[in-house]
């Protein structure tokens, strides 16, 4: 048991540091993704004998969680949000969106399987935060009138633009559901 625990440490260790070495450097980290997806599914990877007598603790173990624990601790994820501060700054927080895409990655189940709840409800919140980084551009866009060139207009003063990107929004959060 205590090997297999030291194992299992080893493995978030590496994939935390091989990935903020990754993220720090812009660099692609998808391989990291798909051999952590192989471990947070069952740590299959282990020997057969290994994973058997182990299959009681390994419920206990949440892979994903554990790594992005590891991962926010090195990155030093701040996630202290008052109401005091602006909202804008976890908007613009890249550490948190790169958690989440993690998250929303090691959910997938497969092509015709559900999603996990966490990699639903990051996908959800990575969603969101679309929403609000395409309407405060979309808010701060001042464009030519076409019927007065003089003037300067907001595409969210134009009815069909507005509609056309609440209808976009709205599929996207419809599509999270499922």
């Amino acid at each position: 048991m205590l090997m297999y625990e030291a194992q299992y440490a080893a493995v978030i260790a590496a994939l935390a540091l091989s990935c903020s070495s990754a993220v720090m450097r812009n660099v692609n980290y998808d391989d990291l993704l798909a051999t952590a997806h192989k471990h947070a599914k069952g740590s299959k990877s282990y020997s057969t004998v290994c994973y058997q007598e182990n299959l009681k603790m390994l419920k206990n173990l949440d892979f994903s969680y554990d790594w992005l624990t590891e991962l926010s601790r090195i990155l030093k994820v701040h996630v202290d949000y008052s109401e005091e501060t602006h909202y804008d700054v976890l908007i613009r927080n890249t550490t948190i969106q790169l958690c989440l895409c993690i998250q929303n990655s090691l959910g997938f189940n497969g092509e015709f399987n559900p999603r996990t709840f966490a990699g639903k409800f990051a996908w959800l919140v990575l969603q969101l935060r679309n929403i609000v980084v395409l309407v405060t551009m979309a808010a701060n866009l001042n464009v030519p009138n076409p019927q007065n060139p003089n003037e300067k207009q907001s595409p969210l003063d134009d009815p069909g633009k507005l509609l056309s990107h609440v209808r976009c929004q709205g599929f996207l959060v419809t599509i999270s559901q499922r």
